[in-house]
């Protein structure tokens, strides 16, 4: 017998148990097929060379493969635990101890009503029970963080938002714990760089929701914009990094999922180097009350050349430079993804 998280038991029988251990038992059994498989095909090409040569590709797969096997032994367990206990905060810690890094575990609630409550206090006052029983058990802040985000409205919830930015705002003040500002979440005349240093006054964390918002919508690939550079910029300049933690937005189904990524990941890295190659004398100015040198200062330091800093960063890092990451793409098209069956997608240009 065993018993769930809400105090009910379940009986847990040998054919229970049999039921999940035999396909992973399957699966191991079948791994040294791929060898044999690929030995069985080259085997019909005369020149015995190729063999060889499948025989060292898949000893330097196979080494490079378990080599982060720890990863997946690691964490397999103590994930199947959580996930069975429903405990979503203890799968995500697991994953940040093996990759010995923190995690955040960002909660956002679509909840609101489309038409105007009778009651919006009783509704926040059982968002704000349940948020208390959701993080009642804290895990180490070593390997997990936990994070609640706010949002302005949606589609059928135009009249009223329960989990609105004031509710959050308190919530994550009162709790010490992180919150999320998502740039697509507010009205598109608000800027989501001037509430990072007002935030963190008052939170040990922010966690910001990178996106792209047009109109309502955030569901867009970051791109290199003005409101990126200011946002990059009221993390950098007053030496917030440190407490600052990103996540990103890639829910652009209308290009490719790994280019959509590359792109938001650039974008956000360019805008950091940029902030961090700002003159000092821009903030010197200001500090003197020299308003007139701090505005012309920071409209020559527009004029600087990032752009070969930036491409001297990628070479430093074994990165393309320029658009030649665009080639890596088409070639895992190529070689990986339609090679395994998946759904060709290809790239627009």
């Amino acid at each position: 017998m065993t018993r769930s998280p809400t105090g009910s038991t379940t009986s847990v029988s040998h054919r229970t148990i049999l039921a999940i251990a035999v396909p992973i038992m399957l699966s191991n059994v079948s791994t040294p097929l791929l060898g044999a498989v690929d030995t069985a095909v080259v085997g019909q090409i005369p020149d015995p060379a190729h063999i060889g040569a499948v025989a060292v590709g898949s000893l330097v797969f196979t080494f490079v493969f378990w080599a982060f096997g720890f990863l997946r032994m690691g964490t397999t367990g103590l994930t199947a635990q959580a996930l069975g206990a429903r405990d979503s905060d203890e799968m995500v810690a697991a994953l940040g101890r093996a990759l010995k890094t923190v995690c955040v575990t960002n909660l956002w609630i679509p909840d609101g009503f489309k038409d105007t409550p009778a009651d919006r206090a009783a509704h926040r006052e059982r968002l704000c029970d349940s948020l208390d029983a959701v993080f009642r058990d804290p895990l180490s802040a070593r390997h997990h963080r936990d994070a609640v985000e706010p949002k302005l409205f949606g589609i059928g919830a135009e009249s009223c938002t329960v989990g609105s930015h004031e509710f959050y705002l308190g919530y994550a003040i009162t709790r010490r714990i992180l919150l999320c500002l998502d740039a697509g979440h507010f009205h598109p005349t608000e800027s989501v760089a001037d509430k990072i240093s007002a935030v963190l006054q008052f939170v040990p964390e922010l966690l910001l929701h990178v996106s792209r918002g047009v109109r309502w919508d955030s569901d867009h690939v970051v791109t290199l914009t003005d409101e990126l550079l200011l946002l990059a910029r009221e993390v950098i300049a007053p030496g917030l990094l440190p407490r600052v933690r990103f996540g990103l937005d890639y829910f652009d189904a209308s290009i490719h999922r790994v280019a959509a990524w590359v792109i938001g990941t650039r974008a956000l890295q360019r805008a950091l180097l940029i902030a961090l190659l700002e003159p000092p004398g821009i903030r010197e100015a200001e500090r003197r009350g020299d308003r007139t040198a701090r505005l012309a200062l920071q409209e020559e330091a527009k004029g600087l050349p990032a752009g070969a800093i930036w491409d001297h960063f990628c070479e430093a890092h074994s990165v393309p430079v320029g658009d030649r990451w665009l080639e890596e793409i088409r070639r895992y098209e190529r070689e990986v993804s339609m090679n395994r069956g998946a759904e060709a997608r290809v790239l627009a240009g």
